[in-house]
């Protein structure tokens, strides 16, 4: 699962996934809250498609969250470029190289797909930021108090 998470901060992008063997909402309920545990910025809105998994649980866990849900039209990739660009990047080079063990060990898989997430956020250049990787560009449009602030989750 992957998704684009919009902050209440212009130009910032983060990548997260994971493989579950259920394709519920409550599996995506439980990535969404995953990934606000390990985003490095406070996220405030969530952008996703219109598929069954995004109902029920994960409802809940936005409401809960205070997260504002923003759903694409059906069938228009094209209002979400980012995500549909790294679900490619992903695709291609992480999970078409590590099939057999997304089939044989989801556990395993996710492991070495955190290796491969903290390599991708923290050192692939990436064009659209100026050929930095994503926490890097982050952390360069931070001021010392925004720094501390995401660094230790709180708001003013």
């Amino acid at each position: 699962m992957d998704t684009e998470y919009r902050s209440h901060i212009p130009a910032r992008r983060f990548a997260f996934a994971g493989a579950y063997t259920s394709h519920s909402s409550a599996s995506v309920a439980d990535f969404l809250r995953k990934v606000i545990e390990v985003c490095p910025f406070i996220i405030d809105e969530i952008q996703t498609d219109n598929g069954s998994e995004f109902a029920e649980h994960f409802e809940s866990a936005c409401t809960s969250l205070g997260l504002a849900h923003f759903n694409t039209h059906p069938r228009s990739p094209k209002e979400n470029p980012f995500i549909e660009r790294f679900n490619r990047t992903i695709s291609d080079d992480f999970i078409m190289l590590n099939r057999p063990l997304l089939r044989d060990n989801v556990s395993a898989f996710n492991e070495k797909l955190v290796d491969w997430l903290i390599w991708y956020n923290t050192k692939r250049p990436h064009e659209l930021l100026g050929m930095v990787s994503p926490l890097s560009y982050i952390v360069s449009t931070l001021t010392v108090g925004e720094c501390q602030k995401y660094w230790t989750r709180t708001r003013c």
